[in-house]
């Protein structure tokens, strides 16, 4: 497993859930399932399948990419 801690203005204590939920429902939108997790739901937790094909990692990380410039792309 891997996560990744989204925060507001580069500061760990402001914990940015509205962001999370921003990438995670882009990312479902296009079949990449994600979890948040944390006490503010500001963490996006990345569970792959050991078995996964370096095909489906890439195109998942690449849709996990996109998603998280669209939702900075403003800030």
């Amino acid at each position: 497993m891997k996560a990744i801690e989204l925060v507001k203005n580069n500061d760990p204590r402001s914990p940015d859930g509205e962001l999370c939920d921003r990438v995670i429902t882009g990312c479902a939108s296009q079949g990449l399932v994600l979890l948040s997790a944390g006490t503010f739901k500001n963490i996006i937790r990345i569970l792959c399948p050991l078995v996964i094909t370096k095909q489906d990692l890439i195109r998942g990380l690449d849709i996990l990419e996109n998603e998280l410039k669209k939702a900075t792309h403003n800030i």
